[in-house]
């Protein structure tokens, strides 16, 4: 049985162990926290980032999540991995 996902744009590569899916931040603060919390209630706790600094998409501007990642671990008390 799958575990569930995080959020639409992803798929667990191997249930409940490795999760890849689209970047885990967002164009903005609110929809970026959004996301990483519900990645780390799904129990992700390495995040491996492949976007280049300054990188975008479309017209999208994608702002590093990285601190926003130790502030949503740190508020669960869980150690996460950037």
């Amino acid at each position: 049985m799958s575990k569930k996902l995080p959020y639409p744009n992803c798929y667990w590569a191997e249930s409940g162990r490795l999760l890849a899916g689209e970047y885990a931040g967002s164009s903005t603060e609110e929809k970026a926290r959004e996301k990483i919390g519900a990645l780390l209630e799904a129990g992700v706790r390495f995040f491996l980032d492949l976007m280049e600094a300054g990188e975008t998409t479309g017209a999208a501007k994608l702002a590093p999540y990285e601190g926003m990642l130790a502030e949503e671990a740190e508020t669960r008390g869980i150690q996460a991995n950037y």
